[in-house]
Parts: structure tokens; sequence; C-alpha cells
């Protein structure tokens, strides 16, 4: 099957990565989000990927979250592609808390997909050996 691939041109950022806060793990942690206190066990990264944890500030139903890589020639080319079959995929949790794992090192967009809609939410970046909390975010 021939991947599908959607190249989002975004003119503007809501929120640069550099907000995001850098966590240093032990193997396996607690993670305590924003102000109400959940407690969810992270793994440390695979040597050489990152992790990335968030909450969506509410319930994104029907919706998967996707890291779109920065396919762009220079960092201030803001272009990012998708291919929802190889692309790295959050796990999201009942109280909307979501979580890549062993990611690549680089940059990104969050997006919101489905097959008839997508959005992109929030442009991160990816660092080796780290668990990076991108806080909580708009679908």
């Amino acid at each position: 099957m021939k991947s599908q691939l959607t190249v989002f041109l975004v003119i503007s950022v809501l929120l640069s990565c550099s907000q995001g806060k850098d966590l240093k793990r032990s193997p396996i942690s607690p993670v305590a989000h924003s102000s109400v206190s959940i407690h969810v066990s992270v793994p440390t990264p695979v040597p050489g990927t990152g992790n990335l944890i968030g909450r969506l500030r509410k319930s994104a139903d029907g919706l998967e979250l996707f890291l779109a890589e920065h396919i762009g020639r220079t960092d201030e080319d803001m272009i990012y592609g998708l291919d929802v079959n190889n692309a790295p995929k959050a796990t999201i949790y009942n109280d909307n808390l979501f979580l890549f794992l062993n990611v690549k090192p680089g940059k990104y967009m969050v997006v919101l997909w489905s097959p008839a809609v997508s959005y992109s939410v929030k442009l991160v970046e990816v660092l080796a050996d780290r668990t990076v909390d991108v806080g909580e975010i708009s679908p």
C-alpha cells in the first residue's frame, strides 16, 4: 500500500519548542504534570532517541496524535511531512496525557490527524536521551 504523504506549510506556530521543559529521567520515574498531579511511568528512552510527554487541553475524540518531521532545507523553513504509516504516534491516556516513546532526535510538528482532517498543533524538538515535557496543548 502506498504511503500517504501530507506536507504542512506552517505559517504561524502557537508556541516555540524552546518552551518545553527538559526532564532528565531515571530508568522509570513518575511524572507530575501541570497543577494536577498525575503519575505515569515514563521509561528512559532507548539510547540515541527521546521521549515527549504532554497533555491535551481537551479530548480529541476520533483524532490520533502524530509527529510530522521537519523536511525544510533550513531550520527556518517551516515545512513538515507526515506519513501516517511510519510517523511516530502517541499513546493518549484517558486523562488526555500523551506520550511519544523512542523518537529520533529532531524538530517535529505535533499533528492531530484523522482521515478527514488534520491540525498542526505545536512545534517541538526531540532531544537524544531525554524526556521533554511539551506542556498542555489545545486540539
